[in-house]
C-alpha cells in the first residue's frame, strides 16, 4: 500500500481511495465541543488568524493543528479526546 500526502493545491491529482482525515477529525471535535457546551465555531484559515480573533473575543478557546501539533499558543489541538472532557458551559 503507498500513501501519499495531498494538499488544495495538488488534491486534483488523487487517484484511487482518498480519505480525507483531518476534516473528518475537526468535525468530529466540533460536535465533541458543542456536546460540551460550546455556543459557536468560527473555522479561520490561519494560525494567526486564530490569534488574532482569540485575542478579540474574551472567553474563546483556539483549537487547531498544523501535521498533528497544536501551534504555539494554541488551547487544544482537534482530538476529540482532549474536547470530550472539557466544560464549555
Amino acid at each position: 500500500m503507498i500513501f501519499r500526502y495531498t494538499n488544495l493545491e495538488t488534491c486534483h491529482e488523487a487517484m484511487g481511495m482518498v480519505v480525507v482525515i483531518d476534516v473528518i477529525r475537526a468535525f468530529t471535535n466540533a460536535a465533541f465541543a458543542f456536546s460540551r457546551g460550546a455556543k459557536e465555531i468560527y473555522p479561520v484559515s490561519t494560525v494567526e488568524e486564530a490569534m488574532k480573533f482569540k485575542a478579540e473575543l474574551p472567553n474563546s478557546l483556539a483549537c487547531g493543528e498544523i501535521g498533528g501539533i497544536p501551534p504555539e499558543g494554541f488551547d487544544f489541538g482537534n482530538s476529540p479526546t482532549h474536547t470530550n472532557t472539557l466544560d464549555l458551559n
